[in-house]
């Protein structure tokens, strides 16, 4: 195929000159990726503050649309593994709740992101998980009487049989989580 040494080394040369461009392209892009998802990010967190602050607004519409916005990215961060997220996630639930302590939907969903922590770290620290777990449970009480308070027995009765479960050592893919507001057509089977 090569007729002689020197094709060789030709090919050899013109390998690394790709090689070259390839690579000097290749952190270009890296460089325009990174510049991209940081303004994606910062543009996340600005909207996030924003709606916040909408949680507080006289215009109900406006209200709305600012709890639904956050519901949607708590969604988000809850199946992210950035560290900075349990921060946010907390400031969400916490404001949420001072504008409504009786939302059932954000105890459920704090119920469930401390029982998935508590599984998750059951083998590193067993007394964290376990408070964990207790944070849960109680999270999960709270839910059970907010929806005892409004008559909704048959989630008052999907939620005593789900800390039931988590009591007796039922594995958590079989937990059942009551639906709620924001996902009422998913059920909320498995942690």
């Amino acid at each position: 195929m090569f007729r002689n040494k020197n094709d060789i080394g030709l090919l050899q040369i013109i390998a690394s000159l790709l090689s070259g461009k390839l690579l000097s392209g290749l952190l270009v892009l890296g460089i325009i990726v990174g510049v991209y998802s940081g303004t994606r990010l910062r543009n996340r967190e600005d909207n996030l503050y924003k709606n916040i602050n909408q949680l507080s607004s006289q215009n109900t519409k406006e209200k709305s649309q600012a709890l639904v916005a956050l519901f949607k990215e708590e969604k988000l961060l809850s199946h992210s593994t950035r560290p900075d997220n349990d921060e946010k996630l907390d400031l969400i639930y916490q404001e949420i709740l001072q504008v409504d302590p009786k939302n059932v939907d954000v105890y459920i969903r704090m119920a469930r992101r401390n029982l998935k922590q508590s599984q998750a770290t059951r083998y590193e620290s067993k007394t964290e998980a376990e408070k964990l777990k207790q944070q849960g449970i109680r999270n999960l009480e709270t839910a059970r009487k907010l929806y005892q308070e409004k008559g909704w027995s048959s989630k008052e009765e999907q939620t005593v049989k789900l800390i039931e479960d988590i009591n007796n050592g039922v594995a958590s893919y079989n937990w059942c989580f009551p639906t709620t507001l924001a996902d009422p057509l998913r059920a909320k089977c498995g942690s």
